[in-house]
């Protein structure tokens, strides 16, 4: 699902489902897993992140779990949700 549709209210990503980051226009970015969502906020656990705000994000030194939002302006955005079926 798009981050858009979460945006605005139409989808809500579950627990297990994979978020997913973009930089500006190219193939590059991060995953993580969703821990819960609420609106355009969640928690989500990363890894090779820091654990705070400042540090790097793109080389960090761990897994940690991350509170993130729906920021479509940053150049460093969620773009989508991944629902995983697990069986």
């Amino acid at each position: 699902m798009k981050a858009s549709q979460v945006l605005i209210g139409q989808k809500r990503p579950e627990p297990g489902d994979i978020v997913v980051w973009r930089k500006g226009n190219t193939i590059f970015g991060h995953a993580g897993i969703v821990l819960e969502w609420n609106g355009a906020c969640g928690k989500t656990i990363e890894a090779n992140t820091s654990s705070g705000v400042y540090g790097s994000q793109a080389d960090g030194d761990g897994v940690w779990i991350r509170e993130r939002c729906i920021e479509p302006g940053n150049y460093f955005r969620i773009v989508s949700f991944t629902p995983v079926m697990y069986q």
